[in-house]
């Protein structure tokens, strides 16, 4: 016993005497060791746009303050020490952001990280606050959190703003301070930010100035925290703003719009006769339509461009020099169409460039009225009218009439936009006419660039409407003809040529129009194009080239064309429109027509949609066995009749091809044929919003070779309890065999020429807004079957088994099988499941649980299997997709997979 206590006397001398360990200490930074986002004042500062995320310049950075953090550690048995374990800084920063004063602040980037988000209205007459508390550890057991947190304050003053006037200058105290002046720029017309610093006190008020408080500083932050590393990531402000054509109008409005000597001016029709001010009552139309889903509306991104007040936009033209009718009424029709921009300008680019590029967008030219003599703003688009008709009676000279080639035309268009939705990530649209690239054999790509493209919606539509300009083959024309006394036609107005060395009356674009000498001075030489501008809606075709030449005539009888609602992967958009095809059934079945009418109960020939649309064709077969609901990488065979095999070897196959069998969509990429048993490989299954089913032999299966999806716009339902987009209430389609080439295309039974009808169906939410169903649906690991009769995997009881899926985006448009790994959610989509099993073995009589709701984004969720009766060996998952639309919500299809227990 006395031993041990001298021995623990012994110890705790040697402890009491021993040196204190040696704790290295991190490095403080100092303010000339950062590295700061940007430093250079003479950078141009944009314009804005729409929304868009902006660096800005950095003009002042100070108010600097490290503030250690440390903890106590054990340096013995009776001893501590305070170990550093680094800093967290504190800074204050001035920084201007655009070179025009905003509407709102739309959300705060931080590096690749989103610090804050919301809608923050900007006041143009004082000071706006945020105030950010932002923090995250940039990696694992990191132990000072990094982030931003402070008061950014915004300054905004409009000095040319019809409201404001012109204001006194702002004050800045906190900066003037900093640099110890009375005053400094208050920048009017310039929205810029200031970051306050660590001198401006604490987030929640608490105790500032002199001596810093350790212990309350460990728990709470001052202003300017930007992290414990000096190297200091981009701050992004996301600033949204409309173009001012307010101020542009204020005071001209009876001038401009309720003139006797100019006319009235759309949005008036008439004499001004509303309640209030003809100004508000113009103001009131203006905020209908300025905003298109945070994009700004072009028509008056234009308008400003053009006379916007400011010395540094633009000519300054006076609004006078503007036909405001047709800039009110194109405002109208992008709105209508969602076709809206953001984007930063940045001087270096003209702007006359900046307007060819938004006209370009919109496809729409900028020319002088011929009337009125002022700047004229006009959209091309499919609806409009034919304005003038060239024949025989006028036609003086038909110099020329070629049809372009498509062999080296591209295929593929890749469109790249800033994706608002993803952080402004840049991602690419990208649309393919599969049958000229099995036509040419290779893929020729071409990147198409757009100013202010802002989601995946308006890149696809622009995609695909330059592919259909570019990739389509188009009757060039170049003629002489006479015109009446006060007939003005100008490059883009629609008209109809019929000549007889055309053999068809043909719907044309003009291109140039020039009067021709004294001696003939009647007359004017006109070039034209067949027309293939469609509007934002623009259809996409997947269908042969039409034939240069006329083609004998075929009276080859066609199988009924089909109509179904397109997938929202084919069509891009958000209103119902139709897919239509027609089998081949004979070599010449691919001469055949398909002419569309829309909105008729009876078929009235002369209100054809198409005029001349050769047949999207497709060849069936019938499967050979069974098409299982869960292999992967499979292949299938198809028996086909002589006429279909006929017609296959005719057209050919190349490429990957879609299918449809029983309402699912397939691909194949791999094609055999021996005799009439076509074998197609590389399947991919359940494409777009279906999954993969069980499919018994002899079931059709058709190969669309070529499909069209209809440029109509159907009746379409948003949501359950939403509003019905208006649209035709029924869309009609002949497959007509008659008349080739220069022949009348016309109906006729006897020959074999079939018609089928599709309705809207406008009393549940219309298929093209319907999140996709989830996909790749395991437990356990273990894949599920749509039909239990190909079910042959086990899964073991447990209480936390683990039910999988993969989540698929209906915004991606991807050809993805069901059987993808791929995991892409869409925004605020989620998954509801049930599961339920059988009740009595063999019975197919299964429970009737409810419904859960797994959270948005959500690719798993943890079951409990053990509670199944022992009896019972069925196990049974129903699965769908849902998601928030207005007041309700939308749901895919519900589908079940079924499992076996294995006791």
């Amino acid at each position: 016993m006395l031993s041990f206590v001298v021995f623990l006397i012994a110890n705790i001398a040697l402890q009491l005497l021993a040196p204190k360990p040696d704790i290295p200490k991190p490095k403080r930074y100092g303010l000339n060791e950062f590295s700061l986002p940007t430093a250079t004042e003479d950078r141009s500062l944009p314009m804005i746009f729409g929304t868009v995320p902006v660096a800005g310049n950095l003009i002042w950075v100070g108010d600097y303050y490290a503030n250690e953090v440390s903890e106590e550690v054990s340096t013995g048995w009776f001893s501590s020490a305070e170990r550093t374990l680094g800093y967290k800084y504190h800074i204050g920063m001035w920084l201007t952001l655009a070179n025009c004063p905003c509407d709102s602040v739309q959300g705060v980037l931080w590096g690749d990280r989103t610090a804050w988000k919301g809608t923050l209205t900007l006041s143009r007459t004082t000071t706006t606050d945020l105030m950010l508390n932002y923090s995250y550890a940039a990696s694992e057991g990191q132990e000072i959190e990094d982030g931003i947190a402070g008061v950014l304050r915004f300054y905004n003053q409009s000095r040319n703003d019809y409201q404001t006037g012109n204001p006194a200058p702002l004050p800045n105290p906190y900066v003037a301070g900093q640099l110890g002046v009375s005053e400094v720029p208050s920048y009017p017309d310039i929205c810029h930010v200031v970051l306050l610093g660590p001198s401006s006190g604490y987030l929640d008020g608490g105790p500032g100035g002199g001596l810093l408080n350790k212990f309350y500083e460990r728990t709470h932050k001052r202003s300017g925290f930007v992290g414990s590393s000096p190297h200091i990531p981009a701050l992004q402000v996301i600033l949204k703003r409309l173009p001012d054509v307010k101020t542009i109008l204020h005071t001209f409005h009876g001038n401009l719009f309720n003139s006797a000597s100019r006319g009235y001016a759309y949005p008036l029709t008439g004499p001004f006769d509303g309640s209030g001010t003809l100004e508000s009552y113009i103001n009131s139309f203006i905020d209908s339509v300025a905003d298109i889903g945070g994009d700004a509306n072009p028509a008056f991104v234009i308008a400003e461009l053009l006379c916007a007040r400011s010395q540094y936009v633009g000519p300054r033209l006076s609004p006078f020099a503007l036909d405001w009718g047709s800039f009110m009424r194109a405002a109208e029709k992008l709105k209508s169409e969602g076709m809206g921009v953001s984007f930063a300008w940045e001087k270096s680019r003209s702007v006359g460039d900046v307007i060819s590029d938004v006209c370009k967008q919109i496809n729409a030219t900028l020319h002088i009225h011929e009337r009125l003599g002022v700047l004229s703003l006009r959209l091309i688009r499919e609806s409009d009218e034919s304005v003038y008709t060239f024949d025989s009676s006028n036609i003086v000279n038909f110099a020329s009439a070629t049809r372009t080639t498509t062999n080296e035309a591209p295929n593929e268009i890749q469109v790249p936009y800033s994706d608002r939705a993803m952080q402004f990530d840049t991602r690419r649209a990208v649309a393919k006419n599969t049958a000229l690239v099995q036509q040419v054999g290779t893929v020729i790509s071409r990147e198409e660039e757009f100013i202010g493209v802002s989601n995946s919606r308006v890149a696809s539509l622009l995609a695909t409407r330059t592919l259909r300009s570019l990739a389509a083959s188009l009757m060039q024309v170049r003629f002489t003809a006479t015109v009446p006394a006060g007939t003005i036609l100008k490059p883009g107005d629609v008209v109809t040529v019929a000549h007889e060395r055309l053999g068809q009356a043909l719907r044309m674009r003009i291109t140039t129009a020039r009067w021709n000498d004294y001696n003939n001075r009647q007359q004017v030489e006109f070039e034209a194009i067949e027309d293939v501008f469609r509007d934002g809606s623009i259809e996409y075709e997947d269908t042969p080239e039409v034939p240069a030449e006329p083609a004998p005539s075929v009276t080859e009888p066609v199988t009924s064309p089909v109509l179904v609602a397109a997938p929202y992967a084919l069509s891009l958009d958000e209103y119902e429109r139709p897919l239509y095809y027609a089998e081949a059934t004979s070599p010449a079945a691919r001469q055949y027509r398909l002419s569309v009418a829309q909105g008729v109960s009876v078929w009235a020939y002369e209100r054809a949609t198409y005029a001349s649309e050769y047949a999207a064709p497709a060849v069936s077969g019938t499967l050979d066995a069974v098409l299982s609901s869960y292999l992967t990488g499979t292949s299938a065979k198809l028996n086909l009749t002589n006429g279909a095999r006929d017609a296959l070897l005719a057209l050919g196959l190349r490429g990957e091809v879609l299918a449809i069998v029983d309402g699912e969509w397939l691909a194949a990429s791999g094609f055999s044929l021996s005799g009439n048993l076509l074998t197609i490989s590389t399947l991919k299954r359940g494409l777009f919003d279906t999954v993969p089913q069980r499919h018994e032999a002899g079931t059709k299966v058709t190969l669309l070779l070529g499909y069209a999806v209809g440029q109509v716009r159907m009746q379409t339902r948003l949501s359950t309890s939403g509003p019905t987009l208006p649209g035709v209430t029924s869309v009609a389609v002949r497959a007509d065999t008659r008349g080739p080439g220069g022949t009348v295309w016309a109906f006729d039974e006897a020959a074999g020429d079939t018609e089928a009808t599709l309705a809207a169906q406008t009393y549940n939410p219309s298929r093209c807004v319907l999140p996709l169903p989830p996909a790749y649906v395991t437990i356990s690991s273990r894949f599920g079957c749509t039909s239990p009769l190909d079910n042959t995997l086990e899964i073991s009881r447990s209480t936390s088994a683990l039910l999988a899926w993969r989540n698929r985006n209906r915004l991606s448009a991807l050809r993805e099988s069901a059987f993808s790994a791929m995991n892409d959610p869409e925004p605020s989509a989620y998954v509801e499941y049930v599961v339920d099993w059988e009740t009595t073995g063999g019975s197919g009589v299964f429970t009737s649980n409810s419904f859960v709701s797994a959270a948005a984004g959500a690719s798993q969720a943890t079951i409990n299997t053990s509670t199944i009766p022992t009896g019972a060996r069925l196990v049974r998952v129903s699965v769908r997709s849902a998601r928030p639309s207005g007041s309700g919500t939308v749901r895919s299809a519900t589908y079940q997979y079924f499992w076996r227990l294995t006791s």
